[in-house]
Protein backbone atom coordinates (compact mmCIF):
# COMPACT_ATOMS: atom_id res chain seq x y z
CA UNK A 1 0.00 0.00 0.00
CA UNK A 2 2.63 2.09 0.52
CA UNK A 3 3.44 2.33 -3.65
CA UNK A 4 -0.35 3.88 -3.97
CA UNK A 5 -0.43 7.38 -3.52
CA UNK A 6 -3.21 8.20 -0.65
CA UNK A 7 -5.73 10.43 -2.71
CA UNK A 8 -6.51 6.61 -4.88
CA UNK A 9 -6.26 5.08 -1.20
CA UNK A 10 -9.56 7.82 -0.50
CA UNK A 11 -11.10 7.40 -3.78
CA UNK A 12 -11.75 3.58 -3.77
CA UNK A 13 -12.75 3.87 -0.12
CA UNK A 14 -15.46 6.58 -1.10
CA UNK A 15 -16.45 4.09 -4.21
CA UNK A 16 -16.75 1.32 -1.63
CA UNK A 17 -18.64 3.33 0.63
CA UNK A 18 -20.78 4.40 -2.10
CA UNK A 19 -21.44 1.26 -3.17
CA UNK A 20 -22.75 0.05 -0.13
CA UNK A 21 -25.19 2.91 0.60
CA UNK A 22 -26.66 2.88 -2.94
CA UNK A 23 -27.56 -0.73 -2.65
CA UNK A 24 -31.22 -1.17 -1.39
CA UNK A 25 -31.73 -4.12 0.94
CA UNK A 26 -34.12 -5.61 -1.39
CA UNK A 27 -30.97 -5.52 -3.62
CA UNK A 28 -28.78 -7.43 -0.66
CA UNK A 29 -31.52 -10.06 -0.09
CA UNK A 30 -31.66 -10.63 -3.55
CA UNK A 31 -28.58 -11.21 -3.84
CA UNK A 32 -28.47 -13.73 -0.33
CA UNK A 33 -31.20 -15.66 -2.03
CA UNK A 34 -29.74 -16.67 -5.45
CA UNK A 35 -26.77 -17.22 -3.30
CA UNK A 36 -28.13 -19.67 -1.36
CA UNK A 37 -30.34 -21.22 -3.78
CA UNK A 38 -27.21 -21.51 -6.17
CA UNK A 39 -25.52 -23.03 -2.91
CA UNK A 40 -28.02 -25.75 -2.23
CA UNK A 41 -28.31 -26.62 -5.82
CA UNK A 42 -24.67 -26.95 -5.59
CA UNK A 43 -24.87 -29.09 -2.03
CA UNK A 44 -27.60 -31.31 -3.42
CA UNK A 45 -25.14 -32.52 -6.60
CA UNK A 46 -22.28 -33.02 -3.96
CA UNK A 47 -24.54 -35.32 -2.02
CA UNK A 48 -25.26 -37.04 -5.07
CA UNK A 49 -22.00 -37.27 -5.78
CA UNK A 50 -21.23 -38.08 -2.36
CA UNK A 51 -18.47 -35.34 -1.39
CA UNK A 52 -17.00 -35.28 1.89
CA UNK A 53 -18.66 -32.84 4.61
CA UNK A 54 -15.44 -30.58 4.74
CA UNK A 55 -16.74 -30.10 0.81
CA UNK A 56 -19.97 -29.55 1.13
CA UNK A 57 -19.46 -26.73 3.40
CA UNK A 58 -16.90 -25.53 1.28
CA UNK A 59 -19.42 -25.58 -2.01
CA UNK A 60 -22.37 -24.07 0.13
CA UNK A 61 -20.39 -21.41 1.35
CA UNK A 62 -18.38 -20.27 -1.52
CA UNK A 63 -21.77 -20.26 -3.48
CA UNK A 64 -23.19 -17.98 -1.31
CA UNK A 65 -20.47 -15.39 -0.53
CA UNK A 66 -18.67 -15.46 -4.09
CA UNK A 67 -21.81 -14.35 -6.35
CA UNK A 68 -22.32 -11.36 -3.87
CA UNK A 69 -18.99 -10.31 -4.13
CA UNK A 70 -18.24 -10.79 -7.49
CA UNK A 71 -21.97 -8.21 -8.00
CA UNK A 72 -20.26 -6.57 -5.12
CA UNK A 73 -17.17 -5.45 -7.27
CA UNK A 74 -19.21 -4.95 -10.65
CA UNK A 75 -21.27 -2.42 -8.83
CA UNK A 76 -17.80 -1.05 -7.25
CA UNK A 77 -15.74 -0.89 -10.91
CA UNK A 78 -18.18 0.19 -13.44
CA UNK A 79 -21.53 0.99 -11.97
CA UNK A 80 -20.99 3.63 -8.89
CA UNK A 81 -18.03 5.44 -10.95
CA UNK A 82 -20.02 6.45 -13.72
CA UNK A 83 -23.21 7.41 -10.96
CA UNK A 84 -20.64 9.49 -9.57
CA UNK A 85 -19.54 11.45 -13.12
CA UNK A 86 -23.07 11.72 -13.90
CA UNK A 87 -23.74 13.82 -10.87
CA UNK A 88 -20.69 15.71 -11.23
CA UNK A 89 -21.67 16.49 -14.49
CA UNK A 90 -25.10 17.51 -13.83
CA UNK A 91 -24.21 19.61 -10.99
CA UNK A 92 -21.54 21.16 -13.42
CA UNK A 93 -24.38 21.18 -15.79
CA UNK A 94 -26.91 22.99 -12.92
CA UNK A 95 -23.36 25.96 -12.37
CA UNK A 96 -23.38 26.35 -15.79
CA UNK A 97 -27.12 27.22 -15.98
CA UNK A 98 -27.20 28.83 -12.86
CA UNK A 99 -24.45 31.22 -14.10
CA UNK A 100 -25.22 31.94 -17.73
CA UNK A 101 -26.34 35.56 -18.51
CA UNK A 102 -30.13 35.78 -18.56
CA UNK A 103 -32.87 38.63 -17.41
CA UNK A 104 -35.36 38.43 -15.29
CA UNK A 105 -38.90 40.89 -15.90
CA UNK A 106 -41.05 41.58 -12.75
CA UNK A 107 -43.88 43.77 -12.61
CA UNK A 108 -45.86 43.86 -9.72
CA UNK A 109 -48.13 45.89 -7.87
CA UNK A 110 -45.69 45.26 -4.91
CA UNK A 111 -43.12 46.86 -6.53
CA UNK A 112 -42.93 50.07 -5.78
CA UNK A 113 -40.47 51.05 -9.00
CA UNK A 114 -43.06 49.54 -11.23
CA UNK A 115 -45.27 52.60 -11.12
CA UNK A 116 -43.44 55.46 -10.26
CA UNK A 117 -45.22 59.57 -10.12
CA UNK A 118 -42.44 62.18 -11.27
CA UNK A 119 -41.74 65.32 -8.77
CA UNK A 120 -44.34 67.35 -10.38
CA UNK A 121 -46.97 64.96 -9.32
CA UNK A 122 -48.06 64.84 -12.77
CA UNK A 123 -47.35 62.14 -14.85
CA UNK A 124 -47.02 58.33 -13.23
CA UNK A 125 -44.04 55.88 -15.40
CA UNK A 126 -45.46 52.53 -15.72
CA UNK A 127 -42.25 50.19 -15.69
CA UNK A 128 -40.80 46.73 -15.48
CA UNK A 129 -38.25 45.40 -13.41
CA UNK A 130 -34.89 43.86 -14.99
CA UNK A 131 -32.35 41.65 -12.99
CA UNK A 132 -30.04 39.48 -13.71
CA UNK A 133 -27.95 36.90 -11.38
CA UNK A 134 -25.15 36.16 -13.95
CA UNK A 135 -21.30 36.66 -12.57
CA UNK A 136 -20.53 39.68 -14.77
CA UNK A 137 -22.55 42.66 -16.08
CA UNK A 138 -24.66 42.21 -19.40
CA UNK A 139 -23.50 45.02 -21.97
CA UNK A 140 -25.67 46.97 -24.56
CA UNK A 141 -28.86 45.79 -22.83
CA UNK A 142 -31.62 47.66 -25.11
CA UNK A 143 -35.40 47.37 -24.57
CA UNK A 144 -38.50 47.39 -26.72
CA UNK A 145 -42.65 47.31 -26.94
CA UNK A 146 -43.15 45.30 -30.07
CA UNK A 147 -47.19 44.52 -29.52
CA UNK A 148 -50.06 45.78 -27.97
CA UNK A 149 -52.95 43.40 -27.92
CA UNK A 150 -56.69 44.13 -26.87
CA UNK A 151 -59.59 41.24 -26.45
CA UNK A 152 -57.65 38.94 -28.07
CA UNK A 153 -56.58 40.75 -31.24
CA UNK A 154 -53.35 42.18 -31.68
CA UNK A 155 -54.05 46.41 -32.17
CA UNK A 156 -50.47 47.56 -32.59
CA UNK A 157 -47.21 45.85 -33.77
CA UNK A 158 -46.26 47.76 -36.96
CA UNK A 159 -43.34 49.88 -35.31
CA UNK A 160 -41.64 48.66 -32.55
CA UNK A 161 -40.26 51.81 -30.25
CA UNK A 162 -37.11 51.68 -28.36
CA UNK A 163 -37.72 51.80 -24.45
CA UNK A 164 -35.62 53.62 -21.97
CA UNK A 165 -34.07 52.52 -18.28
CA UNK A 166 -35.41 55.13 -15.69
CA UNK A 167 -33.81 57.73 -15.91
CA UNK A 168 -34.43 58.34 -19.41
CA UNK A 169 -32.49 61.39 -18.88
CA UNK A 170 -29.42 59.39 -18.36
CA UNK A 171 -26.85 59.20 -21.76
CA UNK A 172 -26.83 55.57 -21.31
CA UNK A 173 -30.72 54.80 -20.61
CA UNK A 174 -31.10 53.29 -24.35
CA UNK A 175 -28.19 50.86 -24.36
CA UNK A 176 -27.59 50.28 -20.64
CA UNK A 177 -25.18 47.89 -19.05
CA UNK A 178 -26.96 45.71 -16.53
CA UNK A 179 -24.83 44.11 -13.31
CA UNK A 180 -25.96 41.38 -11.12
CA UNK A 181 -27.83 41.35 -8.13
CA UNK A 182 -29.20 45.42 -9.16
CA UNK A 183 -32.28 46.53 -9.55
CA UNK A 184 -33.07 48.25 -13.29
CA UNK A 185 -36.52 49.67 -14.35
CA UNK A 186 -37.17 50.02 -17.98
CA UNK A 187 -40.43 52.76 -18.52
CA UNK A 188 -42.65 51.30 -20.76
CA UNK A 189 -45.90 53.97 -20.53
CA UNK A 190 -46.63 57.17 -18.90
CA UNK A 191 -49.56 57.90 -17.54
CA UNK A 192 -50.80 62.10 -17.77
CA UNK A 193 -52.82 63.44 -15.76
CA UNK A 194 -53.72 66.27 -18.78
CA UNK A 195 -56.90 64.57 -20.35
CA UNK A 196 -55.96 61.38 -18.61
CA UNK A 197 -53.61 60.20 -21.58
CA UNK A 198 -51.71 57.11 -22.21
CA UNK A 199 -48.11 57.48 -23.49
CA UNK A 200 -45.23 55.36 -24.97
CA UNK A 201 -42.63 56.17 -22.78
CA UNK A 202 -39.77 56.60 -24.93
CA UNK A 203 -37.73 59.46 -24.58
CA UNK A 204 -39.85 62.19 -26.19
CA UNK A 205 -43.16 60.49 -24.70
CA UNK A 206 -45.06 59.87 -27.77
CA UNK A 207 -48.62 59.70 -28.21
CA UNK A 208 -49.27 55.81 -29.24
CA UNK A 209 -51.34 55.36 -32.88
CA UNK A 210 -52.60 52.91 -34.56
CA UNK A 211 -52.08 52.04 -37.97
CA UNK A 212 -54.47 54.24 -38.97
CA UNK A 213 -53.47 56.87 -36.50
CA UNK A 214 -56.30 56.57 -34.12
CA UNK A 215 -55.24 56.95 -30.55
CA UNK A 216 -54.76 53.52 -28.52
CA UNK A 217 -56.41 53.73 -25.41
CA UNK A 218 -59.28 55.80 -25.96
CA UNK A 219 -61.48 52.79 -25.13
CA UNK A 220 -61.22 51.43 -21.51
CA UNK A 221 -60.26 47.65 -21.54
CA UNK A 222 -57.42 45.62 -20.58
CA UNK A 223 -54.36 46.24 -22.64
CA UNK A 224 -51.59 43.49 -23.05
CA UNK A 225 -48.08 44.78 -23.91
CA UNK A 226 -45.46 42.90 -25.16
CA UNK A 227 -41.60 43.76 -24.20
CA UNK A 228 -38.50 42.50 -25.06
CA UNK A 229 -35.33 42.86 -23.24
CA UNK A 230 -32.02 42.17 -25.25
CA UNK A 231 -28.15 42.33 -24.24
CA UNK A 232 -24.46 41.28 -25.66
CA UNK A 233 -24.76 37.24 -26.22
CA UNK A 234 -27.56 37.09 -24.22
CA UNK A 235 -31.19 35.65 -25.13
CA UNK A 236 -33.93 37.83 -25.91
CA UNK A 237 -36.17 37.57 -22.92
CA UNK A 238 -39.93 38.85 -23.71
CA UNK A 239 -42.75 39.40 -21.01
CA UNK A 240 -46.14 40.39 -21.37
CA UNK A 241 -47.70 42.64 -19.31
CA UNK A 242 -51.51 43.99 -18.67
CA UNK A 243 -52.47 47.67 -18.16
CA UNK A 244 -56.15 47.79 -16.66
CA UNK A 245 -57.34 51.33 -18.28
CA UNK A 246 -60.66 53.21 -17.12
CA UNK A 247 -59.75 56.89 -18.42
CA UNK A 248 -58.35 57.75 -14.78
CA UNK A 249 -54.37 57.78 -14.86
CA UNK A 250 -54.89 57.64 -10.75
CA UNK A 251 -56.73 53.94 -10.58
CA UNK A 252 -54.45 51.99 -13.66
CA UNK A 253 -53.96 48.72 -13.30
CA UNK A 254 -50.30 47.31 -14.12
CA UNK A 255 -49.04 43.95 -13.62
CA UNK A 256 -47.00 41.41 -15.05
CA UNK A 257 -49.28 38.33 -17.42
CA UNK A 258 -48.92 35.02 -15.96
CA UNK A 259 -47.78 32.62 -18.98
Amino acid sequence: MSGIPKKHCSYVVKIIRKTWDDTEPLEYIAELGGGILIAFLAVWRGVANRSELHELIFIGVGCVVLPYIAVFLFRSIFMTPYKMFKEIEDKFEIEIEKNQPKFKLSCDKHIQGCAVMNDLRTHIFLRALVETQCVSGIENCVGHLTKIEKDGVVIYDHDPRALPFAPSTDTDSLTKTIFPNNPYFLDVLVLWHHQNYVLFATKTNTVPNDKNGEYIFKNDGQYILTVSVSGKNVPTELVKLKLDWKSNWQTAGWEKLDH
